[in-house]
């Protein structure tokens, strides 16, 4: 499975009455999930971290049943690791255990896709190899004019050797969860269940 999804749909105890509204009633429940689906779209877009902004892009909400159940999904096929994090460093919220057990042991690509993408971070940060600054000013101790020193091929050597050097790490001891979806839903869940309610009730 690619990535995961979280349904909106309702929240349980209102869903049967959701399936038996009046037309009119039915159009603004629809719209109050369709702002749900899209506030925490947005929440969970702003949670993600970013390296090259693939997890990001991937978060979008669809529509299903006529406005009244919505998804938001985060595609990445690496999604459900960074929400819930690898090895021994796996943290799932309470209620979201059997949820999360499904992605447990699926892990997708391989290790020089890893390698890859994290030679692209190493790089972007700016964390392997020399660096020589051609000015530095003590009473604000910064340099400027920071630059890096050899040949692109020894860069390129440093970015990929620290790479390999992380991935392995991230192997033996797993990444830390770094959830951006789960709390999204969380934080809108209550909006949307008042909102509901008072729809339901007026």
């Amino acid at each position: 499975m690619a990535g995961f999804a979280l349904n909106l749909s309702g929240l349980d105890n209102l869903t049967k009455r959701l399936t038996s509204l009046e037309s009119n009633l039915r159009i603004e429940v629809a719209a109050e999930m369709s702002a749900s689906a899209l506030r925490i779209e947005t929440k969970a877009k702003r949670n993600a971290p970013v390296n090259l902004g693939t997890l990001r892009q991937s978060i979008h909400s669809i529509s299903d049943t006529g406005g009244l159940t919505h998804r938001v999904i985060a595609s990445a096929s690496y999604a459900p690791y960074v929400e819930f994090g690898t090895g021994g460093k796996v943290s799932i919220p309470a209620g979201y255990e059997n949820f999360a057990v499904q992605f447990k042991g699926k892990g997708s690509g391989t290790l020089e896709d890893l390698i890859q993408a994290l030679t692209v971070w190493v790089k972007r940060k700016g964390l392997a190899g020399t660096y020589q600054a051609t000015s530095y000013d003590v009473s604000t101790r910064k340099a400027s004019k920071i630059k890096r020193t050899g040949s692109a091929k020894t860069k390129k050597s440093e970015d990929e050797k620290l790479a390999r050097f992380l991935a392995f790490k991230i192997l033996k001891n797993g990444l830390r969860a770094q959830p951006f979806l789960i709390p999204a839903y969380e934080d809108e869940k209550p909006i949307l269940f008042n909102k509901l309610k008072t729809l339901l009730n007026a």
